[in-house]
Formats: C-alpha cells, sequence, structure tokens
C-alpha cells in the first residue's frame, strides 16, 4: 500500500524538481476487536510513520480499520500477505485484484484520494495551486484507478499512464 504513497512522493519530486517556487475526514473505521484492531492500529501507525501526505489528508484509523477488514482480518492478511502487527510494513505487498479494489474503496470512503494526492504533492515542496492545476484534468476516479492498480504492483498500467501523462502534459502551463 506503501507504494502508491512512493509512486505520488516520486511525481511530486520530479515537479518540484523541476522549478517549483488536514483531515477530510469522511468515513468511520470498522468496528474490530482482537488481533484484527491490534494489526489496524500496527498498520495505522506505520502510515503515520511514513509521513507522505495520507495521515494529512486521511483519518488514517478509518483507512487502517477499514483495509483490515476490506481483507478479511488479521489471520488471512498475514497468510496471505505475510502482514502483521510486528510487521505492518506493506510497501512491497501486491494485492490480487479483488482486494486492491476492496482496498481502495476503503480509502475512498475515509477521504478523497485525488486531496491526497494534492496534499502528497505539497509535503513536497508543490503548491496546492500548483498540484491543483497540474492534477485538474484527473478525476478522483482515475485516481483510485491508480491506486488500485498500485496496489497490484502495476503503476505502469493504463490508469498511471492517464495521470502520469496529464501530469507532464499540464506541468508547463502551471507554473513548472
Amino acid at each position: 500500500m506503501r507504494r502508491f504513497s512512493a509512486v505520488l512522493a516520486v511525481s511530486a519530486l520530479a515537479l518540484a524538481a523541476c522549478g517549483s517556487d488536514s483531515d477530510s475526514g469522511g468515513g468511520s473505521s470498522a468496528e474490530l476487536s482482537g488481533a484484527d484492531q491490534e494489526l489496524a492500529d500496527a498498520i495505522a501507525a506505520n502510515l503515520v510513520e511514513d509521513d507522505d501526505g495520507f495521515a494529512e489528508a486521511f483519518d488514517v484509523d478509518c483507512i487502517a480499520s477499514g483495509t483490515v477488514s476490506a481483507l478479511g482480518g488479521a489471520d488471512r492478511i498475514e497468510s496471505e500477505y505475510g502482514v502483521t502487527a510486528a510487521n505492518p510494513d506493506t510497501e512491497d505487498v501486491d494485492l490480487s485484484a479483488d482486494d486492491a479494489s476492496k482496498v481502495a474503496a476503503a480509502y475512498a470512503s475515509c477521504g478523497d484520494l485525488k486531496d491526497a494526492l494534492i496534499v502528497g504533492f505539497a509535503t513536497d515542496g508543490v503548491t496546492t495551486e500548483q498540484a491543483e492545476c497540474v492534477l485538474a484534468d484527473i478525476s478522483s476516479d482515475d485516481v483510485q484507478a491508480f491506486f488500485e492498480e498500485s496496489l497490484q504492483g502495476n503503476e505502469e498500467g493504463p490508469a498511471g499512464e492517464k495521470i502520469f501523462n496529464a501530469l507532464f502534459e499540464n506541468f508547463e502551463s502551471c507554473g513548472g
């Protein structure tokens, strides 16, 4: 899951390097208990530790609880993906298409993915106005589709291509 954040951060760094001079909440966290809640807490702490803008754009407790719930709980997540409360790092985890769709929906229920992308750019030195300008041709649905591809380890899929093309096409006209 952190792979999506890393891809967005690389995009933002590229944008910032070429001349760049909140908690939206929205969702409620799933009710979890026991090992599921322990894993959700560890994932939330890991998201905050990454400091890639997601913690500003989303309720990380909502994301973590929603992710654990969407993926069927701690036992399934450990057996399918090797992620545990002791090792909540999800950077190198590639989800199945079905699971990626469920996790993307969980994120979207906690905040707007496009808003998170804008916040992510801002953490890398791009102004909010520049980020909004560059992303003007990209919908929240486009970002969610890219997120799903990214969660599957496919940042270069059709949605990713659409987003990166829009970023580069809009860059000069947006103060880059």
